[in-house]
């Protein structure tokens, strides 16, 4: 028996794709940003301020795998399901951990 074509239609893969350049395109400028105001703002040497970026994607790296991997085996809150239960929990931390002024 063969399997069904699962492949998703070309307008749905397109939809995703430019959601997902727009995340880059967006996350692309904060990094632009930072290292002007790392280097122009804060005095840092050109090799710190991306050493100081490399280090923060590096962490990223290393902790995208682990949270994917725990919320997969969280079974989840209530009507919420898997993923938004994390999204709730990261929502309401990094709520209160933001700068209020």
């Amino acid at each position: 028996m063969s399997e069904p074509d699962r492949s998703l239609p070309l307008l749905r893969r397109l939809s995703y794709a430019s959601g997902h350049l727009l995340n880059d395109l967006c996350a692309s400028m904060w990094f632009s940003y930072l290292l002007v105001f790392y280097h122009s703002v804060l005095g840092f040497q050109n090799t710190a301020a991306g050493v100081l970026l490399l280090a923060g994607q590096v962490a990223d790296g290393l902790c995208t795998p682990l949270v994917g991997y725990e919320s997969d085996r969280t079974p989840g809150c209530g009507a919420y399901g898997k993923r938004k239960s994390w999204h709730l929990v990261v929502g309401e931390e990094g709520g209160r951990r933001a700068p209020s002024g």
